[in-house]
């Protein structure tokens, strides 16, 4: 509640007026709903859900916004998170100069918890494709849902975000729209204003094991394209292993270190990992 008003202000500051905003308010109980009841624009629709009444997790939440959404494109925004300058006519211009495009993001300016700036992500516009080169492609899995613009009947098409994942839901989804043949557009302005607190959030660092699993499950849904994209494949599973390794399942680590290494097998980061882990951990295999 405390950081929802900055949120919402953001997108009520924007020079465009042609917007709705749908907002989900799923099982607060820090007085957000009788905030929420104060905004009397006919452009905000705000629906109010039981815990777990929209799905699973933070996916089925966002699932839930867009079924409600009216627009042709959808743009999510996390409620500790606030969208960057004229984010809409930027967006507005590209989908105009990229008719075919079906999903679009920009870099962020990351601030500390009280809205101060930190740094800003470095960014130059690009296009991401099947063809595209593969800095193109780990330029796009790296990205965050909050900031993050969608076709909504292609979002639909896709089945939206796949609701079993409890994290990495954003890079699956792109690596979908990229395996479908759909093409992204990343600005080289920011789209938001992107909050880092000590909070809770989506992406914390609680419940390591179930957190791999979901990224675990991301790899075999989208083995094809990760094969055809090994930096994106490598990055990827860098981030499965250190799951892996916080929650203790040293043996997987190891195991996805060689899975490394059979893609890239020169890759200085595995090499350093598994040597830094077995001095650790003898019994590794």
């Amino acid at each position: 509640m405390q950081l929802l008003p900055d949120a919402i202000g953001s997108v009520f500051a924007q020079g465009e007026t042609d917007w709705e905003l749908v907002v989900v308010d799923d099982g607060s109980t820090d007085g957000t709903e009788q905030w929420l009841a104060t905004l009397s624009d006919d452009r905000v629709r705000v629906f109010h859900v039981a815990e777990g009444e929209t799905g699973t997790g933070v996916a089925g939440t966002r699932n839930f916004g867009v079924r409600q959404a009216r627009g042709e494109w959808v743009l999510f925004l996390d409620d500790d998170d606030r969208l960057y300058g004229q984010v809409l006519r930027q967006m507005q211009v590209a989908v105009r100069d990229n008719p075919d495009v079906r999903w679009l993001w920009g870099a962020r300016w990351m601030t500390d918890g009280e809205g101060v700036l930190k740094r800003r992500e470095n960014a130059e516009s690009l296009r991401v494709g099947p063809s595209s080169g593969e800095q193109a492609h780990l330029a796009a899995a790296k990205l965050v849902t909050s900031g993050l613009a969608v076709h909504r009947q292609t979002f639909v098409a896709l089945d939206g975000f796949d609701e079993a994942l409890c994290v990495s839901e954003d890079r699956d989804l792109i690596y979908r729209l990229i395996s479908h043949d759909h093409p992204g557009v990343r600005l080289a302005a920011p789209t938001v204003w992107f909050r880092e607190h000590d909070g809770p959030r989506a992406s914390d660092g609680s419940d390591y094991a179930s957190k791999n699993a979901s990224d675990a499950r991301v790899v075999e849904k989208n083995r094809a394209y990760l094969a055809a994209h090994p930096q994106v494949f490598v990055m990827h599973l860098h981030r499965v292993a250190t799951r892996q390794r916080k929650a203790g399942d040293f043996e997987s680590a190891h195991a996805t270190m060689r899975e490394i290494l059979r893609i890239q097998p020169s890759n200085w980061k595995a090499r350093r990992r598994w040597m830094t882990w077995r001095r650790h951990n003898p019994s590794m295999p």
